[in-house]
């Protein structure tokens, strides 16, 4: 510990940064003097989430669900169909309630696939106009590449399925387009969406 203890002296007294430190996963510590082991109290500082200070960028969730998206870049609003997940709009994707440019991030996640192949453009030319020229368009779509390859090896398990198909767990989750990570770069570029970033997360894009 005499190490963490002189890097912590170092910073403090370079003074250029701030220190924060995340100390939610915590073994049992050790009393040296009595070799007693002891819990840190679940309000005492160490134990406590880190909080940094909030930004002030805005930002929507499209089909935020059971679990909305929340970042500390800013303040998060959240549409979605159904009334049950408590949006704070409830709200047809397609159809966005909100001023052209309003947003600074626009975020969705297993959304985009439900929608019908013909209106696909017309929905992400929605999305597009309230975000920002400046902002950010995140998306998280499954991958149909991640799929073929899984059939190919002859797999085709309830991942495949759900990639394909969706989960049809309610009347609404079941899909309708599917993706590559080409295909959907293209419907971007075909927008005028120039710089793209693309991450290939286990079946997601």
């Amino acid at each position: 510990w005499t190490e963490d203890l002189w890097f912590c002296k170092q910073v403090r007294e370079a003074k250029k940064w701030k220190m924060y430190a995340h100390g939610q996963l915590i073994c049992p510590h050790l009393d040296v003097t009595t070799g007693k082991a002891y819990e840190l109290s679940p309000d005492s500082k160490p134990m406590k989430g880190i909080t940094a200070p909030a930004g002030k960028l805005k930002i929507l969730d499209i089909g935020s669900g059971e679990q909305p998206y929340r970042i500390p870049e800013g303040k998060t609003i959240t549409v979605d169909m159904r009334a049950d997940m408590n949006p704070d709009y409830r709200c047809d994707g397609r159809k966005l309630p909100f001023a052209t440019g309003e947003f600074d991030i626009v975020h969705s996640a297993h959304v985009l696939e439900h929608f019908d192949r013909a209106e696909i453009g017309a929905v992400l030319d929605e999305w597009l106009r309230v975000t920002k020229p400046t902002g950010e368009l995140r998306l998280n779509i499954p991958n149909l590449e991640w799929a073929a390859a899984q059939i190919q090896k002859g797999i085709v398990d309830a991942s495949v399925l759900n990639v394909l198909y969706g989960e049809q767990s309610y009347d609404l989750n079941f899909h309708r387009m599917g993706f590559t990570p080409k295909t959907l770069g293209a419907l971007l570029t075909e927008r005028g969406w120039g710089k793209q970033t693309c991450r290939i997360v286990g079946y997601n894009i």
